[in-house]
């Protein structure tokens, strides 16, 4: 099992992947 800060890296990371593409998206 993961360490909770490890886990709360992993979601921040993939939450601000998710927000990039969707700024990458809006500009297309």
């Amino acid at each position: 099992m993961v360490d909770s800060i490890e886990y709360d890296l992993i979601i921040v990371g993939s939450g601000l992947a998710g927000l990039r593409a969707a700024i990458e998206a809006a500009k297309t």
